[in-house]
This record gives structure tokens, sequence and C-alpha cells, in this order.
């Protein structure tokens, strides 16, 4: 199980020590997002195309041997293309998450839509990186994209792969992650276990919930998803298991 540092205040402080313009960057897209998502008028759109262009580029997108971000008509193109399947997966995501005893992952308590759930992040991600990203192969950039649209999933960028490798979960010390086509793929299993954990963690201990009080995050508390990609990117200068861990004698993904 995923299992954070006991004090919301420390976390707290850690969200409070993250870059500004990043959180600024993603209040933007988010609430652009927000919506667009529910409402998806034409005009939100090519606002939230600007808006996310600037935040991967803000992000690293072209710097250090990261694809560059596409043109703003095929940014726009793209997220109309794809709102039917962010709205599904921010339905399931409000359907609540989690994982059973036996590791069984679960949405509102069943297991019917995991697999439908599964394609679709898989297959937006893929989805994101040819319309949104030039010549990008490797998941970190889309998943940025994924994650500044939706909340749900951290990116697995050097940094937080840093946290993840630092907070004992196994599997994340390649230097390079392809990005997955199938959900059976051993990548694309430990990012769509990740929400998952995640979900049961914060279900298990309402307080750490509350570590996003009084921070640019507050507005965005149900985005489990960017407040693990912030814990863990914090976690990765500061040491092992200072805020977030795996705590099992099992494989998480």
């Amino acid at each position: 199980m995923i299992v954070f540092h006991p004090s919301p205040t420390v976390l707290r402080t850690a969200i409070l020590s993250f870059n500004v313009g990043y959180h600024f960057h993603y209040a933007g897209v988010r609430s652009g997002s927000q919506a667009f998502i529910a409402g998806g008028a034409a005009a939100s759109v090519v606002t939230l195309a600007h808006d996310l262009k600037r935040a991967l580029d803000a992000y690293g997108a072209g710097r250090r041997g990261a694809p560059c971000t596409a043109t703003h008509a095929s940014i726009v193109s793209t997220v109309h293309r794809i709102r039917p399947t962010l709205k599904r997966l921010m339905s399931c995501a409000a359907m609540g998450f989690s994982v059973s005893v036996g590791g069984v992952r679960m949405i509102g308590g069943a297991t019917a839509h995991v697999a439908a759930f599964d394609r679709d992040l898989i297959g937006v991600l893929n989805d994101l990186a040819a319309g949104c990203l030039l010549y990008s192969t490797g998941v970190t950039y889309p998943m940025k994209a994924l994650m500044l649209l939706t909340g749900i999933i951290p990116a697995f960028d050097s940094q937080v792969r840093g946290g993840l490798a630092l907070g004992g979960f196994s599997g994340m010390k390649a230097t390079r992650v392809p990005l997955p086509s199938v959900p059976t793929d051993t990548i694309a299993r430990k990012i769509l276990f990740l929400p998952f954990h995640l979900a049961s963690a914060f279900a298990s201990v309402p307080a750490v919930a509350s570590c996003v009080s009084g921070t640019l995050l507050a507005p965005f508390s149900k985005d489990q998803g960017r407040i693990l990609d912030v814990l863990l990117f914090m976690q990765n200068g500061v040491g092992s298991g200072a805020y977030v861990r795996w705590h099992s004698p099992g494989r998480w993904y």
C-alpha cells in the first residue's frame, strides 16, 4: 500500500516549496479542462490548447532531448477529439478507485469498468503523444499532458521516477520509459495501478487530504495524481520515504 508521511503539515510544506510557476501553469490548464470536459464548448478548447501548449513548454518540452510541442492547431484538434475519452476517465475517477486486499482494482467498488478504463487511459496517452507532441516515443510528456488535463495520474519524469524509487516503488530506476501501446505492458501496469493505490491511501488516512489546504493546489484537492506528482518530485530532493513510500511485501503493479 502507499503510505504518506503522517503529518499533513510536512506534506503541505513540501507542496508550498514546489515551483510556484509550475503550480500556476497547472491551475490554468485544469481550470480550463474542467470547463471543457464538462461542456465541450468550441471556444474553450482554443484557450485550453493554448494553455496546455504553454504549460508543456514550461515543464520542459523541447529541452534536453524532450519532444517539442505540436502546433496550436494540432493540439486543438487532438483535445477536441479526445474529449469523450477524458470525460469517461473523469467519470471513473468520480466513481472512486480502490484496491482490494487481494490486489484487485475496482472502480465504484466493482471490477466492471476497469478494463475499459485501462484501454482509455493508455489510448489517450498515445493520442496525446501523436497530436500534442512531435516525435514523442517516451511516456513522460504524454503523461504530463494527461496530468494537466485530468489530475488523475502523476507524470513519470526523472524527478518523479527518482521519488518513486526512493520511496520503495520497484522498477522505476530506468533512465528512459517508452510509451506503452497496450494495457498489459509492464510500463502500462505501473501507470494504471498508481491511481488505484493512491485513492486507497487517501481513503485510509483522510487527514492526508488536508495537506493541500493553504496551498495553490487547494482548488484541486481531488486531483490526487497531481498531489502525488508534486510530493514525489520534492521527495527526490530530500531522501528515501520522506513523503510517500510503498509499504507492502508484494509488488505494487
